[in-house]
């Protein structure tokens, strides 16, 4: 029997079992008796304990109660003057700015500021500064932003008012802000204190009325006239003077009756007397689809130093588009926008379309290519002649156009040919070739007597550079001396320079990299002219790139082209014996063309030891030997 069982049976045996029942009987009475006088005891006192101690709650309540009074207190006294009792509160200082809130634009404004000192200390000296709203004229001091007055000495309870004026300008619905500003002394003190105060002024109604005026509906290519009306509704004569005008996408601006000062859309305006009513004819060319909506606005204001326009007035005007009753579009290369390259040829359609409801008789085109990129000698029209520098198909060069049914349709096609270069001293950048287009009929339509039921249509090629990269190989002749035997020989190292050179003919380009692999037996010498070029080259790929982040037009034709050159070294091995190993691999450029915003490229093919450009270096010297 293992020793737990016995322990068990100890446990269970009837002995033991009463001998724990007496060990844990209860005690006699008289023990218990004391025991429960103890604890009825101490139950007596913590009762009592508890009677006596207060809540946390109730501390925390008096505690905020006793503080909030002591603030309402302070602020009563505060607000009664008590703290500032004998000296000079901005407080005790009155300072207000009056002035109508609404106006009509141009009109006068007077503000009357007043000051009241309510302190019993006197005001040394006292100014008022003021700030007048922006544009604004002021009456006192007709070119003055700010005025400062000297107010001298205020005594205690003295006032005093002063009146400022100027004449305020603005486009309706706009606030203007008049800021003034009280700058004090007390007496008794070097400090200077000071008090602001503002008013603002709302324009009701501008100061020059702009009216735009143009037809309802206007047909696609037709040349169209806006007029621009424009009255000064000011009390005094308005000077330096500028109109605005921001045309819809696809108006194209021809003239108008005053010369812009700059661009096409801003005119200098005299000086404009009140009630003075003015006119501007502005003429141009709409394009774009038959019932889109076109709006013209435009504003008449004053020029900021900051060559923004402060506007006094605007207006605007929509007008829907129509087909025009003889249609006629333009499309180079398939689109009106177009890029094509030097020496490239082009192709113009000319679709036409008569959209009036009776036949046209003896209907003509006539046509111009311009620009100084193309070539006027390689004009070519189909079913077309030229009367010098103009294109015309008519019913003599294409009898169609002899009678036209209502609805019929077709083209008519011209090509010429982009010039491979420009002529020294021409502009060599952003070069552009436009052909302008008009159908018109030689006999009023019948029914459309005084309509002008011709079109107008345009559409520019914009002209691209090719970036040109050319890769030659020298051991003798280059701008670096080179070292090694040649022909190059087995386990010994021969140096050679290698010239990249970059050309682009007519726009500028960014972002231009030259890349290419240096094979890994070929050793990189850490030689680069000129030095200040930034080439990289990677040890663990090979990779070689030569980076230029602008590369201006004309490189390599009308200034020096852009060239860079370095050094690598040839050690042959076993297997290149008798052979003209690659020196160089392929070499590839890219850049962006700013103008046509297009990638242009271009590559060299690569460098072999045969293939070096150095006519010092005989054939038989252009294979590695034992």
């Amino acid at each position: 029997m293992s020793s737990l069982e016995e322990l068990r049976k100890r446990l269970y045996k009837k002995e033991a079992l009463l001998r724990r029942r007496h060990t844990l009987a209860p005690a006699s009475s008289e023990e218990s008796e004391h025991a429960s006088g103890y604890w009825r005891h101490t139950e007596h006192m913590s009762a009592q304990k508890r009677k006596k101690r207060v809540p946390l709650y109730v501390w925390l309540i008096g505690l905020l109660a006793v503080v909030a009074l002591g603030l309402l207190s302070a602020a009563i006294l505060y607000v009664s003057g008590y703290f500032d009792a004998g000296t000079v509160s901005g407080r005790n200082i009155s300072f207000s700015v009056e002035s109508p809130r609404e106006i009509n634009g141009g009109d006068r404004v007077d503000w009357l500021v007043s000051i009241t000192n309510g302190n019993s200390v006197p005001l040394d000296t006292a100014d008022l500064i003021v700030q007048y709203p922006d544009g604004a004229q002021a009456i006192a001091q007709s070119n003055a932003v700010r005025e400062r007055r000297a107010l001298g000495r205020l005594a205690p309870g003295e006032t005093r008012n002063e009146l400022f004026g100027a004449y305020v300008f603005g486009a309706e619905g706009d606030e203007r802000i008049f800021h003034a500003t009280l700058e004090y002394r007390p007496e008794g003190t070097s400090a200077i204190f000071a008090k602001e105060n503002a008013a603002t002024v709302r324009i009701a109604s501008a100061p020059i009325g702009v009216t735009v005026l143009v037809p309802q509906e206007i047909r696609v290519g037709q040349e169209v006239e806006i007029a621009v009306e424009y009255v000064s509704r000011a009390d005094i004569v308005l000077e330096n003077l500028q109109l605005e005008a921001n045309y819809p996408f696809d108006f194209t601006y021809r003239s108008s009756s005053m010369q812009p000062v700059e661009g096409d859309n801003r005119w200098r305006i005299s000086a404009l007397q009140p009630g003075v009513t003015r006119t501007l004819l502005i003429r141009g060319v709409l394009a774009g689809s038959e019932f889109e909506e076109k709006a013209f606005r435009v504003s008449v204001g004053e020029r900021g130093t900051d060559d923004l326009l402060r506007v006094y007035g605007s207006g605007v005007a929509t007008t829907l588009l129509k087909k025009p009753f003889l249609e006629v579009a333009a499309r180079i290369n398939g689109a009106e926008q177009a890029v094509a390259f030097a020496g490239e040829q082009v192709v113009v359609d000319l679709p036409w379309r008569n959209n009036l409801p009776v036949g046209v008789k003896n209907v003509t085109i006539e046509a111009r290519v311009e620009g100084a990129a193309a070539s006027q000698n390689s004009i070519v029209p189909e079913d077309g002649a030229m009367r010098g520098d103009t294109i015309v198909w008519n019913a003599g060069t294409f009898p169609r156009f002899g009678f036209l049914d209502p609805g019929e349709s077709g083209r008519v096609r011209v090509r010429f040919t982009l010039r491979s270069g420009m002529p020294e001293g021409e502009q060599n950048s952003n070069l552009t070739v436009t052909l302008r287009a008009r159908i018109f009929a030689g006999e009023t339509p019948e029914g459309f007597t005084g309509v002008d039921t011709g079109a107008n249509a345009s559409a520019t090629l914009r002209i691209g550079s090719r970036l040109q990269l050319a890769r030659r190989g020298f051991f003798y002749d280059g701008d670096t001396p080179n070292s090694g035997p040649i022909p190059a020989r087995l386990g010994q190292e021969t140096v050679f320079t290698v010239v990249w050179s970059l050309t682009n003919a007519f726009n500028e380009m960014r972002d231009v990299a030259v890349r290419t692999i240096v094979p890994p037996y070929m050793q990189w010498k850490s030689v680069v002219l000129p030095a200040g070029e930034r080439i990289t080259y990677t040890e663990t790929t090979g990779e070689l790139v030569w980076e230029v982040d602008r590369l201006e037009a004309g490189v390599g034709f009308s200034r020096p082209a852009r060239t860079v050159s370095f050094q690598i070294g040839l050690v042959p091995t076993a297997n290149q014996v008798g052979e003209a190993p690659v020196l160089l691999e392929k070499s590839q450029v890219s850049g962006r063309d700013t103008f046509v915003n297009t990638v242009s490229s271009d590559e060299a093919s690569p460098l072999t030891l045969f293939q070096l450009d150095d006519p010092k270096v005989s054939v038989l010297e252009r294979r590695v030997l034992p």
